[in-house]
Formats: C-alpha cells, structure tokens, sequence
C-alpha cells in the first residue's frame, strides 16, 4: 500500500556535464560526420582556434584546440575586451573597448596593452592588423568615418583617408577599404601608405574587402539592390581582370596558398577557384554559417554555425574537411565568434565547465536553477530550468534508467531582445517534445515548436503575437506516449502523425483532427483520449477527433480536468471526481484537500501540487501518500513506471524519480 515517504537521499553531487546529443542525431545533409578517410579533419597541424564567447556572461577571447579541448581564456575575468582583428601570422590580436580604447596582445594573452585611447566624442568599431602584428589600421566613428593607422607600439599613428573595413596588403605598404560614395553605394579603394589611391570597382559594397595572401587579388561582395543577394568578385590591385566567381556569398576566406575562396550563403558553405571554376558546395542540412576561415593548412575549414535553421542554439565553432568530409562541433557553449587561429598556447589556464544541469544519480538530476515546467511520459522526464545569467531557459530531457540528459539548446545566454526571452509550457510524448519559446520587445512573439529525441533540431509548428502587457500565448499542448496534440485558433491539431504543414512554411507532420466545437481547449491526454474544457462541460474526443462522450458541468464549476487511461478526473465544488468514460458513470468521489490542486492522473491515482509538497491521493480507497521534499514551488508528474518531481533546494532545483515499486511498498 502507500505509505508516507521522502525524497530519496542525495549522495553528493558528481561533476559530471550534460550528455550532449549524438551528432548522428542532427540530420546533416551531405556531411560525413566521421572522419575523412584523408585524414584531414584528424590532425591538428600545431594550430588553435582563437574566437570570442561568451560562455561564462562575459564576452572574452579564447583559444581552444581543433578538438575542442582546453578551451581558454587569453585574458583574465574583468577585461571586458572583444577581439576584432588578428595579424594574418596569428600572432597577435587587437581588442577593442568603447570606453577604453583599442588593446594588442599576442594571440596567447601575453602583452597586453593599449594602443589607442577612447575619447568622448569617437568610438571604433573595425580594424585589421598587419601580417606581422606591427601595424594597426583602424576605423574611427564620428561625423564621418575615418581611417587611422597607428604602430601597435603606439607609435606613428595618422589619419589615412575617409573610409571604412580596412584590410593590409601582405607587405604592409597599402589598405583596401570601402569609401561611401552615397548613402546606397561605395567604392573599392586601394590606398598606399605613400602615395594615390586606386579606385577598384564601385557599388553597393557589402562587408570588407580582403587582400589575397600572396597579394596578387582582392576579394570582396556586392550587393545586388534588385535582390538584396551579394556576389562575390575578384580584382588585381591595379584594377585589372575583375570578375565574379560567385553569384550568392555572404561573409568569405581566402585559402592559404590563394587560389581558392570559401564563402557561406544560406544554408552551405562554397568552394571556388579564384578563376570562379570549380565551384563546390558544402552542404550543412539544418545549420546556419555565419563565418568561415580556412586553417592554416588548409586542409580544413573552420565555420561559425548555429544549429537549427529557425535560431534555436547560439553561434558554435565547428570544422569541416575541404572534402566536405568530418564536420563536428569545437566548442558547446556560449555565443561563439570566429577570430581565426595561432600557433601560440595561452597563458592563463584552462577555462572551468559552465555550471548546468546534471547528473546526480539513477534518481536524481540538479539544475543550477528552479524548473519553470515539468512533463514525463513513460520512461523519459522534460523539463524547463528557469534563465540564469549565462544559460537561457531550455528544454532538457531525462532518462533515468541510462543516466543521461539531452538538451534541445546548447548552454548560452538569452538572445538580446529588449525585454526578454526564454521557454515555456513543455510536454513530452513518448520520445517526441513541444514547447513555446518567445522573445519579447515592443511585442511579444510566440512560437510552438517541437523535436524528437532521434532529431533534435527544433521545427517551429505555428506562431502568433501580442502586445508585452498582455499573457503569454497558451497553445494548449498536451500529449502521453504517441499522441501529442495541441489549439490552433478553434482547431485541434495532432503532431508528428500527419502530412499537413502546421502552418505555412512549416514542417509536415501535423494533422488536423477537428474544428469548432468540441476542439478547444485541449487539457489533457491519456491512451487516446483527449480531454476538451469547455465553459459548462468537458468533451472527451479519441486520436481521431471523433466525439467519445460530453460530460455537462455548470458553467465554470470545473476547475480541472484530467483523462486516465478510460477515466475522466474532475476537480470541482472541493472535491476529486472520477467517471467511467464509456458509460458516463461516476465511480470514485474523494475530498480534495485544502491547499492542494488537481495536476495529473494515473492508474486512479490523483496527483496533487501544495506550496512546496505532492500528495499522491488514489481514488478507490481514499489513501494517500505526501511528499514534501524542500522548498517550492514543486512539480510531479506520475506515470507507470514511477514519480518525477522536482522541487527547489537553495538557489538550485532538483528532479527526482521514484520508482512505483518503491511508492506501492
């Protein structure tokens, strides 16, 4: 029978970080996700990845091995510095601060020092180093851009000419760099550092050019106004032989031995020959490129990429194989910007692991924060750790019985909106999730969306908006083993079992199981019922969207009501009711407890939520079980092979299963 319990003891948190999903799971479309049979994703070549993240709240550099190993920090905690330019050798790298200045330092963190002086009236928001780290060219922002060279021993420093997106020739004796013409278009401008500028070529220049390494081209992207797409071209120095060698490119790379460019558009990553012959495509099935740079080898591509083609994770540094072959994942957490790469190991340490959920034991998970949401299905738990500075709210899923944890978000801050983002409302059906996400500004945007375990990259489902004052956006979803559903508008809609978008654009696997009455709002799901609240009753429909049977209530008398298995639980006027669905009949009335509300049911047993307890009350005889582990607010969710709950601990959550062998001693 049930007996009074506890939580089960804590033996001591382990160090152990989140079970990342496989990347077999992803779905990558035209990647090898092994390594190349070359062999070029499988050596290093002495090199580091430097990039920007970050990670812990605050933005810094970092330098991190091709195998994502010692990821670390060049500069201690408190130097708010964002890297914006590296010399072409690696060796040094150049740091900019609105209300500081301009810093250099080696690429391993050593030397740091300030090169350039903030003042009130100016800041500088782009500058390249030349290939041996000894010259600094810079953009300075005021009435109207400028660029200044300076000497990284501070010496020298001039204004060079009007201008922005600076690059050095590989000697160090000339910049490239865009000059406005009008508010639409600009001008490609060579400019020695002694003598006339060259004009390139002119139009609606998009980015900054870049000098090929052997100084025999210049690269750079113009915007077609008619499209808004940006092609990339090539010219010699003097202006000669320009041509396009791609008609869609957004940022691009210059090979080391430069004869090919790397270019991401979309979707997928291009290779082409500086001739704008053997154009060949990368394909990234479900992935983001942001940014692209060869390794110094160039035997491998190095790519900013973000997960999910709807924005769903933070920017990751990733590498690729020139084959195409080998793409996996360098860094895990934080929003990620590539700088480039050096041959220097850094001098500070390496970085500590991002405090986030994990693994207790075979009963217990801690989150570094409460839980907003809680949802269980069979053997599996979701779950929703509420924003903490340096991870925003996500989905989790739990399996107790393998240990493991799989996010459907990598550990990252919330994406900038002015009044905040995050997730909510999560349900778990069998191995397939749905929840909402939302950003928030002068409106508020919300979005369904749903992933499986196997494909764990988000789909958005449906999406709508209100005002900030106004609630957050209830889509209803609700789900148990393989039947998910939830309202769009008056409609009733099931997931991952159909052939229709959700919405336009969207993926197809919804289904539309009904209209109008008897289809909103969904409450609850059980087998293959599903429970419909309405004003002065509760419909019971099956997976179909057929009507089983309406139970009438005064209008507003119900205040929750919940399917088991044939079982329709009630809870209205103080008291737990349960009728037979097939008969209408009412077959067990409890006494709801005062303090306590109606959340879940299963197998005849009523699971109800206190300020900071659980009570498990079976309907048949009236025994009860209650749980009051810590503080609240707590969550339980029962399901046949035992109890997830989860309640918070300090600042801390937890979530805990109990095994129904160990309820039903």
């Amino acid at each position: 029978m049930l007996r009074d319990g506890k939580a089960p003891s804590i033996r001591g948190l382990i160090a152990a970080g989140v079970v990342a999903a496989s990347l077999a799971g992803f779905g990558f479309a035209g990647a090898d996700l092994t390594a190349a049979a070359g062999g070029e994703v499988a050596s290093s070549g002495g090199y580091r990845i430097l990039l920007a993240s970050n990670r812990d709240g605050e933005t810094r550099a970092y330098s991190v091995r091709p195998d994502g190993s010692s990821l670390t920090p060049l500069l201690p905690t408190g130097h708010a510095l964002a890297p914006i330019a590296l010399s072409r050798d690696g060796g040094t790298i150049a740091y900019a601060n609105f209300q500081k200045g301009i810093f250099v330092s080696r690429s391993d963190g050593a030397g740091l020092r300030r090169v350039v002086v903030a003042t009130r009236d100016l800041h500088y928001y782009d500058a390249a180093l030349s290939r041996d780290g000894k010259f600094l060219a810079f953009t300075r922002g005021d009435e109207r851009s400028a660029i200044w060279i300076v000497g990284t021993n501070r010496r020298g420093r001039r204004r060079l000419a009007a201008g922005d997106g600076p690059d050095w020739s590989p000697n160090a004796k000339a910049l490239v760099f865009g000059q406005p013409i009008n508010e639409e278009r600009s001008a490609i401008v060579v400019q020695p550092l002694h003598g006339k500028r060259r004009v390139l070529a002119r139009g609606a220049l998009d980015g900054r050019p870049k000098w090929s390494p052997d100084g025999r081209w210049i690269a750079y992207t113009i915007t077609k106004s008619t499209r808004l797409r940006s092609s990339l071209y090539v010219v010699q120095p003097n202006g000669e032989h320009r041509h396009r060698v791609a008609r869609r490119a957004d940022s691009f790379s210059w090979s080391p031995d430069s004869r090919r460019l790397a270019f991401t558009v979309c979707c997928h990553v291009g290779i082409v020959g500086v001739d704008g012959h053997g154009l060949r495509r990368l394909r990234v099935g479900g992935v983001q490129p942001s940014a692209v740079h060869w390794s110094p080898d160039g035997r491998q591509i190095m790519l900013a990429l973000r997960l999910g083609s709807f924005g769903d994770d933070a920017d990751q540094i990733w590498l690729v194989g020139r084959n195409g072959r080998g793409l996996r994942r360098v860094t895990s957490d934080g929003w990620n910007t590539l700088v480039g790469w050096t041959r220097l190991a850094p001098v500070l340490p390496p970085a500590p692991p991002v405090p986030t959920e994990h693994v207790i034991d075979a009963h217990a998970v801690a989150t570094p924060s409460p839980l907003a949401d809680l949802s269980a299905d069979g053997l599996r738990v979701a779950f929703i750790p509420t924003t903490t500075p340096i991870d925003c709210a996500h989905v989790t899923v739990w399996t107790p019985a393998a240990t493991s944890l799989q996010r459907f978000r990598v550990p990252a801050t919330c994406e900038a909106v002015s009044a905040g983002a995050g997730v909510y409302d999560v349900e778990l059906a069998g191995s397939r999730a749905a929840w909402v996400s939302y950003g928030c500004g002068n409106n508020c945007y919300f979005t369904l969306k749903s992933a499986t375990l196997a494909h764990p990259l988000p789909a958005p489902l449906t999406d709508n908006s209100r005002e900030h004052s106004e609630p957050f956006w209830d889509y209803h979803v609700r789900g148990d083993g393989d039947l998910l559903v939830f309202n769009d508008g008056t409609r009733l809609v099931r997931i991952g079992a159909g052939r229709e978008a959700c919405q336009r654009g969207s993926r197809r696997i919804c289904a539309t199981l009904r209209r109008g009455a008897h289809a909103a709002p969904a409450e609850s799901v059980s087998g293959q019922l599903i429970a419909i609240r309405e004003r002065d009753a509760v419909a019971t429909v099956n997976e179909r969207g057929d009507v089983v049977r309406v139970f009438p209530f005064a209008p507003a008398e119900v205040s929750v009501g919940r399917v088991d298995g044939g079982r329709l639980i009630v809870a209205r006027s103080g008291l737990i009711e349960g009728y037979d669905v097939a008969t209408g009949v009412l077959e067990a009335s409890r006494p709801l407890p005062t303090g306590y509300r109606l959340t879940d049911a299963n197998d005849g047993i009523a699971v109800l939520i206190g300020a900071d307890s659980v009570m498990l009350l079976r309907l048949e005889d009236g025994r009860s079980l209650t749980i009051a582990p810590g503080d609240g607010p707590v969550l339980a969710d029962l399901e046949p092979p035992g109890l997830y709950y989860s309640y918070v601990t300090g600042t801390e959550g937890r979530v805990v299963f109990v095994p129904r062998s160990d309820l039903f001693r």
